[in-house]
């Protein structure tokens, strides 16, 4: 990647003392550039809340490894059209299934309702599995990033401007991963055929798991490579925040207290886990701590919104729960817990001035 964007560089000089017209020329060809969607394209699918909270400065110009909406979008509509000519070789192909060349500018508004769906779709496939014999086996989805995106108060607190620019980048990704996704879908269905067809008659209850774990995989896959990217976008949209926002960053918090509060055994057994509890959520609350100081950059928190947010990450580590659990271990790791569940009691003055 390195490269490509030195040589891009170079290129650039080397035209910036051309004349106006090659100038001219360089710049049309720009919009028809696909190697240039690759930067873009690969920071929403890997990396989608960092490439969204940024794009303030990539409308600025102060990103020129990231393509500007409108280049991006016509870039990608230039890519899509070289692959409908491809598919089309002949004239009267192209004339007779014109009307897909308008599949794409369509998918502008048409993006919200499909995720949407999708959302709803992807919700009702993890609970599936979730039926099965030994069903919490399967791990639960962030039930945040679902409300954040289902709920009418997500769209009602959204600024227009990044949303409205934001659904450039999203409607060209989705056409682009939804490909992606229907491969991985058949491939998946294809397994469970398979898979069925080798156990024989018989075995309803293996095929029955194996065909539920193949469901999961496709929420997965629905829910990694389409849905996670257009959350983040939404998320970076908002004015306010939620608390939907509050539960997706600690939801792997609350699935490791959960996890511990389950265990039975004695104080030993008890000591051994609570160790590793402790490495745990020490390495999330980091982590969290990190996501709660880019929250007070991009929000102007009130005091009730930082009220709210504590109440959820206290909410998230059944901090009464667990501290009842900690009393059966010795008083060293006690000890420890008491400092560590100690950054979730914060005074009132704390709170103000997080708001402030």
């Amino acid at each position: 990647m390195r490269w490509l964007v030195k040589t891009a560089g170079r290129v650039r000089k080397r035209f910036a003392r051309s004349p106006h017209w090659a100038r001219d020329i360089l710049g049309l060809v720009s919009y028809v550039n696909f190697i240039e969607l690759i930067p873009s394209l690969v920071a929403i699918a890997v990396a989608p809340r960092h490439f969204f909270r940024r794009l303030p400065m990539t409308l600025r110009g102060h990103r020129p490894l990231f393509q500007t909406p409108v280049k991006f979008f016509f870039n990608f509509a230039a890519l899509f059209l070289f692959l409908f000519f491809l598919r089309h070789a002949d004239l009267p192909s192209v004339i007779q299934e014109q009307h897909a060349i308008w599949y794409l500018p369509l998918m502008i508004p048409l993006t919200p309702p499909c995720m949407f769906g999708l959302g709803i779709i992807t919700l009702f496939l993890y609970q599936l599995p979730r039926l099965a014999p030994n069903g919490d086996a399967f791990p639960p989805p962030n039930g945040g990033a679902f409300k954040l995106l289902l709920s009418p108060q997500t769209y009602l607190n959204l600024d227009s401007g990044r949303f409205f620019w934001g659904l450039f980048y999203i409607s060209g990704y989705f056409v682009a991963a939804w490909q992606v996704v229907q491969v991985l879908v058949a491939l998946i269905f294809l397994g469970i055929v398979h898979v069925s067809s080798a156990l024989g008659e018989g075995h309803a209850i293996p095929k029955l798991i194996v065909s539920l774990l193949g469901v999961a995989i496709a929420a997965l896959s629905i829910h990694g490579l389409v849905l996670h990217p257009y959350i983040e976008m939404l998320r970076a949209s908002l004015r306010r925040p939620t608390r939907a926002i509050y539960e997706i960053d600690v939801h792997e918090i609350a699935q490791i207290v959960k996890a511990y509060l389950a265990l039975p055994g004695s104080e030993s057994t008890l000591d051994t886990s609570a160790n590793t509890l402790f490495k745990a959520i020490s390495e999330e609350t980091d982590v969290l701590h990190r996501v709660i100081a880019q929250q007070n950059v991009d929000f102007e928190l009130s005091e009730d919104d930082a009220l709210e947010r504590i109440r959820v990450h206290r909410d998230a580590l059944s901090i009464k729960a667990l501290r009842d659990r900690l009393a059966d271990t010795s008083p060293i790791v006690r000890g420890k817990f008491d400092v560590l569940l100690s950054r979730f009691d914060p005074s009132a003055g704390d709170v103000r001035r997080t708001a402030a």
